[in-house]
């Protein structure tokens, strides 16, 4: 299992349950600041000390991103964690940070080359629904959909900060497309495809359900069925009332008449 696919599992296992709001506390992670950078970006590690152009694009998108969405996304840059995972730490920090509010934190460690995804809850804003400052949420299995499509386009190399410049570019990229598909109206002719297959699968269904009690009527007509044998005269034999002859075996194929199939004497017995 890939470091990302390994990273968005624990993610999902890591994150709050569904309902269990909470409001941002300030002492999951001593030594970290209580409340969340300006800039997006807490780059603990100094990774960006000599690149400051690069730190100034990463921040540029992450909060241009909020500003579009309202879903805030923080870079956490550390040069190594001890005793915890990058996946944790970006859980705390979630917390710590954002408490209820829906948004994303990235934690990379420097010496691992490991990242973390912390996410907040998801909840049902339907009380804002449609209204202006509504934030769309991305559901949990586009999510991790999102981060395996980019672990399959990028591996960390030896150049951890044009690593970085590009995972936020591909996040804000995959996020903004997912949100653009989930925000775009239904047309008529999607709309009328769905109302097609609907009506489709109702007529199979439905088709389906009359040739299968067509057949256990036959089935139970069938079972119904009575076949009477006319009275066969059959000469003694040896002493015995209705001993000897030549038996042969006939099948009945089906009712004729009034509905009762009929041997002659012949197939009975002679």
């Amino acid at each position: 299992m890939s470091w990302l696919t390994g990273a968005a599992f624990l993610w999902m296992l890591v994150s709050p349950a569904p309902g269990r709001a909470s409001e941002p506390t300030g002492d999951l992670v001593p030594g970290t600041p209580a409340h969340p950078p300006a800039s997006h970006v807490l780059d603990e590690a100094e990774l960006f000390r000599h690149r400051p152009e690069v730190l100034e694009r990463i921040s540029s998108r992450l909060v241009d991103f909020e500003k579009r969405r309202g879903i805030p996304i923080y870079l956490v840059v550390y040069p190594g964690l001890f005793g915890t995972k990058p996946a944790r730490r970006a859980a705390d920090l979630q917390r710590m940070w954002l408490g209820n509010r829906y948004g994303f934190i990235l934690v990379f460690d420097r010496d691992t080359g490991e990242l973390g995804l912390g996410r907040s809850i998801e909840f049902e804003d339907t009380e804002n629904a449609g209204k202006a400052g509504h934030v769309m949420q991305i559901p949990s299995y586009e999510l991790l959909e999102i981060m395996l499509r980019i672990n399959e386009r990028m591996k960390p190399g030896d150049d951890k900060v044009e690593y970085l410049d590009r995972l936020v570019g591909e996040v804000v990229g995959e996020f903004d497309a997912s949100l653009n598909q989930l925000d775009a109206p239904v047309s008529q002719g999607e709309r009328l495809h769905f109302v097609l297959i609907v009506v489709g699968l109702i007529a199979a269904l439905g088709l389906m359900a009359l040739i299968f009690f067509r057949w256990l009527s036959a089935a139970e007509e069938k079972t119904g069925r009575r076949y009477r044998f006319p009275p066969v005269l059959v000469g003694q034999r040896l002493g015995a009332s209705y001993g000897g002859g030549k038996v042969r075996s006939k099948s009945f194929r089906g009712a004729s008449g009034d509905g009762a199939e009929s041997a002659s004497p012949e197939d009975a017995g002679e």
